[in-house]
């Protein structure tokens, strides 16, 4: 009775996923960026009155336009006001460069709408095929979804409150001494820098901060679709190979047990032709997919390769500057020190999360290559063995992202050279200042 119900209960779990569209999550995300004015859904305003449609692209340019001002205030504060104590300097350059990132991406998100429509379309269309393996990544596409956007949502929220937050008297003094404020505790969360404005003075700090906090929410919808978007087709792609590599896996064998059922009822001949027919025909459906797989993987690359290089360079040089502050931490007490640390680790961890995306498009790759071998070909007939290998020669290509057409190689040997590289500056300041 109790294995009854677990079969049951995987049952009704499989029809779930089959029910749900693969791209909910994904079109939740673009959902909440056109209602912020962030990203116009393709087709939306088909059908729609010509005042509706100008009030969409009046709400879509003032979102752009306020995100940018703000962004480019923020980059004025930094450079007159913040540059004057380093270690406040490099906390918010990181964060101004982090909020130019998730802006300039959703730019080119809008650009290639159209392409972007396209791509889903692909994965709603694609082989839902509901083994165990595409179920278990399923579970982990709604975990991650919930998780990473919970956590950028409480650290987006403890930033919008945290001039709300009491300072100490020399918190308050360096904060004055820096930026000149009349008010310590009212600072922004955003610094801004406005000619002959006070920004903690009461009558503009709560008008300034409430719009602070609309940008906010802005940045909050940007970070999670430039944090999870990528991420989820990747995992669409995982479990597109995993249902690929079944079907390999399966090659030379399902057909010997088919065949077994009607030879005595055949003669060698039809036999000999049956078999022929099913192994090519097999070995077709594989070829298909695979091939559809490859447009997949071309079409996401277009798409993000913009994105993916503006991001590369970007964490390669706040990495370059933040190794010299690890150089240099010894002059700093311990409690500035331990900030500065955390941040050269999350810049780390940012450059390591490009990597690990690279090495799962190669791993999937690889993991086609391995169902070949784990296959049954030598059972096959000649002439769906001489399309494996054709096929098998298709996926000798490495699958990693290339940034700079192809001149930086992401994965698990650059970020390797990285820390070396890291290591050997490091080393290198050390020795000169003895």
């Amino acid at each position: 009775m109790v294995q009854k119900l677990r079969k049951l209960i995987k049952i009704i779990q499989r029809w779930s996923f089959k029910s749900d569209r693969v791209t909910k999550y994904l079109d939740y995300q673009l959902k909440f960026l056109d209602i912020l004015g962030l990203f116009q859904l393709p087709n939306v305003l088909n059908g729609k009155s010509k005042s509706l449609q100008f009030l969409r692209q009046l709400h879509k340019s003032f979102t752009f336009f306020l995100l940018g001002t703000i962004i480019t205030l923020n980059y004025l504060c930094v450079l007159i006001k913040s540059s004057k104590e380093f270690i406040e300097f490099s906390t918010v350059f990181m964060e101004v460069v982090a909020t130019t990132l998730v802006f300039i991406e959703m730019v080119f998100f809008n650009l290639k709408r159209r392409e972007l429509g396209e791509l889903l379309s692909r994965m709603n269309h694609s082989d839902l095929t509901c083994n165990r393996r595409v179920a278990i990544c399923r579970r982990l596409e709604r975990i991650c979804f919930f998780m990473m956007n919970g956590t950028i949502f409480v650290i987006t929220f403890i930033k919008l409150v945290e001039p709300f937050f009491p300072i100490s008297f020399k918190s308050a003094q360096e904060i004055q001494s820096i930026y000149g404020l009349k008010y310590p505790q009212n600072r922004l969360p955003f610094c801004l820098w406005i000619p002959l404005i006070d920004t903690s003075e009461p009558s503009c700090f709560f008008g300034l901060y409430f719009i602070q906090l609309y940008v906010g929410f802005l940045v909050f919808a940007s970070s999670t679709n430039a944090v999870m978007f990528f991420p989820l087709i990747i995992l669409h792609l995982v479990k597109q190979h995993f249902v690929l590599a079944g079907r390999l896996e399966s090659l030379g064998k399902t057909q010997l047990r088919k065949a077994s059922r009607v030879r005595h009822k055949l003669s060698d001949q039809e036999s000999q032709r049956l078999k022929i027919l099913h192994d090519v025909l097999e070995m077709k459906k594989c070829i298909v997919l695979h091939q559809k797989l490859l447009e997949f993987r071309a079409l996401y690359d277009y798409i993000s390769q913009n994105t993916t290089t503006l991001r590369a360079l970007l964490l390669l040089i706040i990495t370059s500057i933040s190794s010299y502050v690890i150089s240099v931490l010894s002059e700093f007490d311990s409690q500035k020190g331990s900030v500065l640390l955390v941040e050269f680790i999350l810049i780390l961890s940012c450059f390591y999360f490009l990597c690990i995306l690279s090495e799962i498009l190669e791993w999937m790759n690889c993991r086609i290559r391995r169902s070949i071998y784990q296959s049954q070909w030598y059972r096959m007939a000649p002439e769906a063995q001489r399309m494996m290998v054709m096929f098998l020669r298709r996926t000798q290509r490495p699958h990693y992202v290339r940034i700079l057409h192809g001149m930086i190689v992401l994965g698990n040997v650059v970020f390797v050279r990285t820390l070396k590289m890291i290591f050997s500056f490091v080393q290198c300041v050390h020795i000169s200042r003895k």
